[in-house]
């Protein structure tokens, strides 16, 4: 099987970007198709791309609280298990492909406590799922696998110094990873790891290089049962993909 992770932006809202969306993504070749940020998308016009570009199936959860939509497109059916948006910044989607449970979410951008208790609550609903399990999605979140990158490039000094955009990865001056700690306490793994640190923000779309720090928020993540598989993630970074979004996507594939 193979999956794709990505934060879109603003669900590419320009004609001249989802042109270019639509070049890059009908090339590809994909099982399974997660997205965040669909913003001004609807359910038909969801299904109408995704059949369009090959995934007959398409399931989009259209929050009331957030116009940060999420949703998730398949080759295969889709049985849909839940959605949820109460406790989740972004909500929560959770799916069945090929009897893998699929959560697609989008943490909190604003707060790393509020991370906290939306890794909590999926921590929770993973350990009840006796099934192969992939979440995935803009997590907005550190991890401490990548703390030796962050402590190079002075990232908790420079982000004490900024009062916006970033600081959010702070709790008491210090970076807080807890919220993907929660997640792999539960028994998620990361599968992003042996391709060695690959940032998933910035692209060149909106800024150049040097405007912010290159982080790692976007993640798959899987529990045991998935694990079996010896699935892999990678961070696509080409040139193709730096004007899509501000977000580079993850792909992912195993073999079963």
């Amino acid at each position: 099987m193979k999956v794709l992770q990505y934060n879109v932006l603003d669900g590419l809202e320009s004609e001249e970007r989802l042109a270019v969306f639509d070049a890059w993504f009908s090339q590809q070749n994909y099982d399974v198709v997660g997205f965040n940020e669909l913003n001004g998308w609807d359910q038909e016009r969801f299904k109408t791309a995704g059949e369009k570009w090959g995934y007959p199936y398409a399931c989009l959860y259209d929050m009331k609280s957030s116009p940060y939509l999420i949703g998730i497109m398949s080759k295969t059916p889709i049985q849909l298990v839940h959605c949820e948006e109460e406790d989740f910044h972004h909500g929560l989607l959770h799916v069945i492909i090929q009897d893998i449970h699929f959560l697609v979410t989008h943490f909190s951008p604003h707060d790393s406590l509020v991370r906290e208790k939306e890794a909590t609550l999926i921590a929770r609903q993973v350990s009840e799922i006796d099934a192969p399990v992939m979440l995935m999605g803009d997590l907005n979140t550190l991890s401490s696998f990548d703390h030796q990158h962050y402590r190079n490039i002075g990232l908790a000094e420079y982000l004490r110094t900024k009062s916006g955009r970033g600081s959010h990865h702070l709790h008491h001056g210090v970076l807080n990873y807890r919220p993907m700690h929660i997640l792999l306490a539960a028994g998620l793994h990361d599968i992003g790891l042996d391709s060695g640190f690959l940032p998933t923000i910035p692209t060149l779309l909106l800024h150049p290089p040097t405007h912010f720090p290159k982080l790692r928020i976007d993640y798959m993540l899987v529990n045991d049962k998935l694990l079996q598989r010896s699935p892999k993630s990678t961070v696509i970074h080409d040139e193709q993909v730096e004007k899509l979004s501000d977000h580079y996507p993850i792909e992912c594939v195993w073999t079963d």
